[in-house]
């Protein structure tokens, strides 16, 4: 028991020691740099087919969002399209209908100018006032 815990205590000098300088620290860190390139030299081949997957993927995505924004301004363009058709169209309809609408105000004012005319002539009582002035004119 007494041999377990003298192994974890040098492990844990060997990973922590106030007293080491910045030197050896620089040291551990280059030979951990080292120790990387020469695990991705062994596992080149690895490395490799993963940029390659994470590039295939990327374009990808970036490709179906590019076409979702392609299909957006496209139901946008059409639908403003189809909107101004319409407009096109009601105003070319209405306008027949405009015209009816004020040839009939038209006819029906002039109907009521003549009846009030015809009605003004077949009453004899009828007749305007004229107006004075204090009585007198």
């Amino acid at each position: 028991m007494n041999y377990t815990s003298n192994v974890k205590a040098e492990r844990s000098s060997q990973e922590y020691d106030p007293n080491e300088t910045v030197d050896t620290f620089q040291k551990r860190g280059a030979n951990a740099v080292n120790r990387m390139k020469e695990e991705v030299q062994n596992n080149f081949l690895a490395v490799l087919l993963g940029s390659v997957i994470v590039s295939l993927l990327t374009g990808y995505l970036i490709s179906q969002h590019y076409e979702a924004q392609k299909r957006e301004h496209w139901a946008e363009t059409f639908f403003r399209h189809v909107k101004d058709w319409l407009g096109e169209r009601s105003r070319r309809a209405a306008a027949p209908v405009q015209e009816s609408l004020e040839s009939a105000r038209s006819a029906a004012q002039h109907f009521s100018r003549r009846g009030a005319e015809y009605g003004r002539r077949l009453n004899p009582f009828f007749g305007e006032s004229r107006r004075r002035f204090l009585g007198i004119f």
